[in-house]
């Protein structure tokens, strides 16, 4: 990690049948606003920022309260904060299965 970005983890929900929490890593500049981190995040888990709500909590009771020209210290977002996407529209990118047979699928 570079001494000007900070790592903000994001933790969503996906899927629409089941209910699987997925996770984010996004590395940013320490001095980007929150609107660059909304987008960045809304573009990784393919979502309209329009609809991005962030939260500090799991409950989704604490959201970040921040205009997107707030530098994102001032915004009390910083380095390993874990950060909660409440919408359930989100995706991620499923890995492959490895190769090999260090593993079982059942």
């Amino acid at each position: 990690m570079k001494k000007d970005t900070i790592i903000v983890r994001i933790f969503f929900k996906a899927g629409t049948k089941l209910i699987y929490l997925g996770r984010s890593r996004i590395e940013i500049n320490k001095n980007s606003t929150f609107g660059q981190l909304k987008n960045t995040v809304a573009k990784n888990l393919q979502l309209q920022v329009s609809t991005l709500q962030l939260f500090k909590d799991e409950e989704y009771k604490q959201k970040v309260i921040a205009g997107d020209l707030m530098n994102l210290n001032k915004s009390g977002i910083s380095d390993g904060m874990i950060l909660y996407v409440s919408n359930d529209k989100a995706k991620t990118i499923i890995a492959p299965k490895p190769e090999g047979k260090l593993f079982k699928y059942l």
